[in-house]
């Protein structure tokens, strides 16, 4: 009896634990997520640090409503990043996929990624990947 009784013990806690609902990796707050979603500045933010961010004596900016995308560069072109939007972001909480391209220094990446519209506000769109603890705001002059 006591065997029986343990036997299905076990057998509930594996059904527990299998069916328990996983987190969204898009909806998870993340320290990093937070302190993205406090920034200000229009531009491009990897594990919580600003990596680009525009300000017009330092960057070029470009913008491409018609391809959805987004650019950043220096002068010289040795410091970028580009984000093209595959998809329009309807409102907060939409995943959108992002093909994102930038080289900054040792960092070099050039791949599509989903990105949830984490916030919108005023004239700006803020997206987030919570497991490339990465961020992007950009103007809403994008999707337009």
């Amino acid at each position: 009896m006591l065997i029986r009784m343990l036997c299905y013990g076990i057998v509930l806690g594996c059904c527990f634990s299998c069916c328990e609902e996983q987190e969204d990796p898009y909806l998870a707050n993340s320290i990093q997520k937070q302190s993205f979603l406090t920034e200000t500045s229009e531009g491009f933010y990897l594990r919580g640090i600003q990596i680009l961010v525009f300000s017009e004596a330092e960057f070029q900016q470009a913008l491409s409503p018609k391809r959805r995308m987004y650019r950043l560069q220096d002068d010289v072109q040795q410091r970028y990043a580009q984000f093209v939007f595959l998809d329009y972001p309807r409102s907060e909480g939409t995943v959108v996929n992002v093909v994102c391209e930038y080289v900054v220094g040792e960092l070099r990446r050039n791949q599509s990624v989903p990105m949830l519209c984490a916030k919108i506000q005023g004239e700006f769109y803020w997206f987030w990947n919570n497991n490339e603890r990465m961020g992007i705001v950009v103007p809403a002059a994008v999707f337009e």
